[in-house]
């Protein structure tokens, strides 16, 4: 089990989220309303929680305010392996870490209350880092991921007919960066410095056109851990698109193999 595998705990570590953090491509007001209706306290309170296993999806929604909102997690480590089997050591590595913690509690005290108690894990796969996480694991795990719940928009609809539909992404990858030939090859090391330029995803054509046309009304993006360190411009932590309206004219078509990611 790993710490954010439960829905409700992303969203109360998006609601810490600054307003300044904050990046809407398109800043129409039906765009902040939605943004305003998750990320405020008070009227998170108008939401249902329908995240459970035996829960017709999607993961919440809200009467007050005609909204739905499906949540999913995002990362670029899953890939998959030489056998065809899709695996994530960063997260497989998390989950070990809890189910021992979770034992050394228990051995003191076998009666320990676990739901009053939130473990954060920052577990190291031991792989070098293009193996551990790049780019196209990045791509690829977004498009399968925002595929999968893209095929069961039919159902959402069907159980909550007329509501504004939301996909909420936590994305939980690095920040990338644009370099050269040489440097891109380079298994790259932590501490080491080389020329660069940010690598805007919420801009990114590979990552919009998955869900441009998906049907979705409102995407939600929340990237907590992309950062650029020693930059003066970091990218925003949450970016909030107006799926149907927006022009999608700034677009870029990145070039794959230049992209390396800000962390070693």
């Amino acid at each position: 089990m790993n710490f954010f595998d439960n829905e409700q705990r992303i969203i109360e570590n998006f609601q810490f989220v600054l307003a300044q953090e904050v990046f809407f491509p398109l800043q129409t007001e039906d765009a902040i309303s939605v943004f305003d209706a998750i990320h405020n306290k008070d009227s998170w309170q108008y939401w249902k929680n329908n995240s459970g296993k035996a829960d017709p999806p999607p993961d919440f929604f809200s009467e007050k305010f005609n909204m739905m909102m499906e949540v999913m997690r995002v990362d670029d480590h899953a890939h998959y392996n030489e056998k065809g089997v899709l695996v994530n050591p960063v997260n497989q590595r998390e989950s070990i870490l809890q189910k021992e913690l979770r034992q050394n509690f228990l051995s003191r005290d076998p009666k320990f209350d676990f739901s009053k108690l939130n473990i954060r894990v920052n577990a190291l796969s031991g792989l070098p880092t293009n193996e551990d996480h790049n780019y196209h694991f990045y791509c690829d795990n977004f498009k399968r991921v925002l595929d999968k719940h893209t095929e069961s928009i039919p159902i959402y609809k069907s159980n909550h007919p007329d509501k504004k539909l939301i996909f909420f992404v936590f994305d939980e990858s690095t920040g990338y960066l644009i370099t050269d030939e040489d440097t891109a090859k380079r298994n790259l090391v932590a501490g080491e410095h080389f020329c660069a330029y940010p690598m805007w995803h919420f801009f990114d054509n590979k990552f919009v056109n998955v869900f441009r046309h998906s049907g979705i009304d409102y995407l939600i993006w929340y990237t907590p851990y992309k950062m650029f360190h020693g930059c003066p411009i970091q990218p925003p932590k949450v970016c909030v698109f107006d799926v149907k309206n927006y022009n999608y004219e700034d677009m870029v078509n990145y070039p794959d193999d230049l992209i390396v990611s800000s962390e070693a």
